[in-house]
């Protein structure tokens, strides 16, 4: 009886080791699988929301992991409904894409970018920003004279008017070149129904006042109006005091 008791106590004893090793490698196993697959933390840093972008950009973003598959790059607009593969492939030690030519896309401003850690399809998203291509419009430069004259002569102020606008982009500065009538090459023009003798606020039309000097003879001179709007797309236009 004492043999018995003592072959199942060793047989009980086996069996609970073997048990325990068991259970010990699906944890280390279990333990493994997880990390291999947890999701990694991307977050994109530019764009981040509000930027104006034209020609070619660059998006970065940072991760805690090297993906064995890589990154994929989307954009989306629309609200979403619209998008297009920027590009299939990236390594996964990559944190930039330098390529982004915005012009193949119509201008707008809800666009957005995602990052795709190829290993588990989790897609990380950009905040909206402004895709803007297109120059602003500028209109020709017109010049009101003193009082009721016609022309200007050396000493007179006369206010040089522009009308501008753009879109989505917005206005970002709009200057005059009066270099050719004594005033600076890249005076500022307002839009503030204040300054440079503007008279109505956020109406589009830009003004700026110059006294003519250094002139000389009859002859017509040229003044350079130059826009740039948000995205850094600039357009002219001239007039003539």
């Amino acid at each position: 009886m004492l043999g018995n008791t003592s072959t199942r106590s060793g047989f009980a004893h086996n069996g609970i080791n073997a048990l325990v090793l068991v259970l010990s490698m699906f944890l280390i196993l279990s333990l493994s699988v997880s990390s291999a697959f947890a999701a990694a933390d991307v977050s994109v840093t530019f764009p981040n929301g509000g930027e104006y972008w034209a020609d070619t950009q660059t998006v970065t973003w940072t991760s805690d992991t090297d993906p064995a598959l890589g990154w994929q790059i989307n954009l989306y607009w629309n609200s979403g409904t619209e998008s297009s593969t920027l590009v299939p492939y990236i390594a996964g030690t990559a944190r930039s894409w330098d390529s982004f030519d915005t012009t193949g896309f119509s201008d707008g401003s809800d666009y957005f970018v995602e990052i795709v850690n190829r290993d588990d399809y989790i897609p990380t998203l950009s905040n909206t920003f402004i895709i803007d291509n297109t120059a602003p419009e500028v209109s020709t430069v017109s010049v009101a004279y003193p009082g009721t004259q016609a022309e200007s002569k050396n000493i007179d102020e006369v206010t040089l008017t522009t009308t501008v606008s753009d879109s989505p982009a917005g206005i970002s500065s709009v200057t005059i070149d009066a270099s050719n009538i004594g005033g600076g090459a890249s005076v500022t023009m307002y839009d503030d129904g204040s300054n440079g003798g503007d008279a109505t606020a956020d109406d589009n039309t830009y003004t700026a006042q110059i006294t003519v000097s250094g002139t000389s003879g009859d002859d017509y001179q040229t003044v350079t109006a130059t826009a740039t709007d948000n995205a850094g797309n600039t357009n002219t236009n001239t007039g003539t005091v």
